[in-house]
């Protein structure tokens, strides 16, 4: 872009009348994967990331995400009955519908209020009791998707608000595709409960009907942890992605909003417990309804980390972007996935803004002057323009050109020489400062490379010297319980592995440290220069 703005100001001085092709008007519908942005937070520069924390902290409050998430909350309580009713159902099927019951109210009872246990003991074990289970998990199903989906649509309306993007799908494309991201979103969530449900003596009456024995069950209670994290974090990752009308840099399982909001989340809630179990008067205020107004509270809570988490993310896109030079002051530069629904709607707004102003007119009121506060778009007449059209590149280059040539008339040859030099000098101080930033970045991505690479070999020699160490205590003394330890040694040598092996992709992505970015920018720089 600067290469750009420079050639402009040079053909001006020289030449006076050439057009500028990048002047040219049109709007150029920007990369979500621009390779001139960052390729990781890591690489934004001090400035940009203090600038990303100061935004995000604003944007939450201006998005006013706490009236979001009391949104969401309703959603998600009139989407939380029908997936209970059918994972009770589902485990009545296989006779532990009641011991499954009994263990998820106890876990209630410890997080919460014995009045929240008083209040649901009545209508689950109902459900409980009910004979026609299979119908009952039909029904349930059906419901828990349909109403999941009003939460996931109700999310992504709130995170086009985060992305500052109208919805633009109509509905028979957008509905399928929350339909979709409902049914996975489910799909986990209730592999989820089911695992945190299957515990205790839930699991032994299944281990004892399947024929499993105490070693099995013990490495079922370790492993099931690492499964629901993962699970926990797919869930959010989708939501993330999917869910707005933007075409997002590509899919990362896991991003910096997504990690933050789970960590968010697991330390309120802890905090939360604590409160209501020690310092909270729930239980005297509310009565019967405290256990319902504490789930309340937490299922508020749990939004409002997932949308602190989105609100990240969407603000470290718009510190890359800045970064690279593109023009996301205002609104990010992320082209929407379809803007149909929101064109009709413009044109609707257009059509009833003429029809005012024609009811208007026929009361005698004839003055068309703009009043102050409001913009141009209120007059149909004029062709809206989008704003990545008077903000963009584009339209800035072009205003640039033609005051660079009205400018290069009233000028010496001397004066024209001179403005040519301090142009070129410019230039190449920008771009000297650009390479020694990446190569600051780069350094830096290295050096965390080499870190996370040196703990991961640390954690898979460890856990190798476990599973050989167990391996050999098996064999000497024959115990049960050794497969559970086996089972440890595994999973470090994993997790290890998997340490080692994003470490060293780090390490093998900023080696050499050179400025590849800003090379690269040299060249171009070069070749248009050549061409003028």
């Amino acid at each position: 872009m600067r290469v750009r703005w420079f050639l402009a100001g040079a053909r001006g001085v020289l030449a006076g009348m050439t057009e500028s092709q990048a002047g040219k008007t049109g709007v150029d519908t920007p990369d979500p994967n621009d390779p001139r942005k960052p390729d990781s937070p890591m690489d934004l520069t001090k400035p940009s990331f203090l600038f990303v924390l100061r935004k995000v902290v604003r944007e939450f409050s201006k998005d006013q995400c706490t009236d979001l998430a009391a949104a969401l909350t309703y959603y998600a309580v009139l989407s939380l009955f029908p997936a209970l009713l059918a994972m009770v159902s589902l485990l009545g099927i296989f006779g532990q519908g009641q011991k499954t019951v009994d263990s998820v109210l106890q876990m209630v009872d410890d997080l919460g209020p014995s009045s929240a246990v008083d209040t649901l003991r009545g209508p689950v074990e109902q459900l409980v009791d009910a004979p026609s289970a299979g119908l009952t998990l039909i029904i349930g199903l059906v419901g828990a998707i349909w109403s999941a989906s009003g939460y996931v649509g109700a999310f992504g309306r709130a995170m086009n608000r985060m992305y500052e993007v109208e919805e633009g799908r109509p509905v028979w494309k957008l509905r399928p595709v929350m339909l979709v991201v409902t049914v996975i979103a489910l799909v986990m969530a209730a592999s989820v409960a089911l695992m945190l449900a299957v515990s205790g003596p839930v699991a032994r009456a299944i281990g004892d009907t399947i024929g499993l024995g105490d070693s099995a069950l013990l490495v079922w209670n370790i492993a099931r942890w690492p499964i629901v994290v993962i699970f926990v974090v797919l869930i959010v990752a989708i939501l993330y992605w999917a869910t707005p009308n933007v075409q997002q840099p590509k899919f990362r399982w896991i991003s910096v909003g997504a990690g933050v909001a789970i960590v968010t989340w697991i330390v309120a809630s802890v905090l939360f417990a604590l409160y209501v179990s020690n310092f909270s008067s729930y239980n005297k205020t509310y009565g019967a309804l405290a256990g319902v107004i504490v789930f309340l509270l937490w299922l508020w809570i749990t939004n409002l980390a997932l949308l602190f988490g989105a609100e990240v993310d969407a603000e470290l896109e718009r510190g890359r972007q800045l970064q690279a030079g593109m023009h996301a002051e205002k609104s990010l530069q992320l082209p929407p996935r379809d803007t149909k629904v929101s064109d009709k709607n413009a044109e609707k707004d257009a059509e009833f803004v003429e029809r005012a102003r024609q009811l208007r007119r026929t009361h005698g009121d004839d003055d068309d002057t703009t009043p102050p506060g409001q913009g141009s778009e209120s007059n149909p007449t004029k062709p809206a323009v989008p704003a990545t059209s008077t903000n963009g590149p584009s339209h800035r280059q072009q205003s640039s050109n033609f005051e660079t040539r009205s400018a290069a008339a009233d000028l010496s040859t001397v004066q024209l020489i001179d403005r040519l030099q301090v142009q070129l000098r410019t230039l190449v101080r920008t771009e000297i400062a650009d390479a020694l930033a990446e190569i600051k970045g780069k350094g830096t991505r290295l050096g965390v490379g080499l870190g996370i690479s040196t703990v991961g070999l640390g954690i898979l020699v460890f856990g190798g010297a476990t599973a050989v160490a167990v391996c050999v205590l098996a064999l000497a003394t024959v115990v049960p319980a050794w497969s559970a330890a086996l089972a440890v040694g595994l999973a470090l040598v994993a997790v290890g592995a998997g340490a080692a092996h994003v470490g060293a992709r780090r390490a093998t992505a900023a080696v050499p440290p050179t400025p590849e970015r800003a090379a690269r920018s040299i060249q171009r720089d070069l070749s248009a220069i050549r061409t003028t």
